[in-house]
């Protein structure tokens, strides 16, 4: 945990355990379960992000991030990511039955590899 090795646990090393700890009671989702949710949000995307006439027929992923960044900051917290899920204008108004609380933290756990 003292992964400065001072001798001391800062708030920022301890959070950071803290958070390794709780990500690794989140699901492990399996590849194709992951290819099936980006396609979920990518259909989502288009449906709530494009206008008619507009011919977008694909996600775009960098406008995705942008709509989950409500930051601003150029990171993106799983509260965000669950956030513009969920909601609607802006947002990708997937509800529990289409995208499970499960399967958002499995999707989350993937995405974040760094545990940061």
């Amino acid at each position: 945990i003292d992964t400065d090795e001072s001798g001391e646990v800062t708030i920022k090393e301890f959070q950071s355990r803290l958070y390794i700890l709780v990500l690794s009671g989140w699901p492990i989702l399996k590849k194709k379960h992951m290819k099936r949710l980006c396609t979920k949000i990518n259909d989502a995307a288009v449906h709530e992000f494009s206008k008619d006439g507009s011919g977008i027929t694909e996600g775009n992923w960098f406008a995705i991030f942008n709509k989950f960044d409500t930051d601003e900051s150029g990171r993106l917290g799983f509260e965000e990511l669950e956030g513009v899920t969920r909601m609607r204008d802006p947002g990708l108004n997937l509800k529990e039955k289409d995208m499970s609380q499960d399967e958002l933290k499995g999707l989350w756990r993937a995405i974040d590899e760094d545990s940061s």
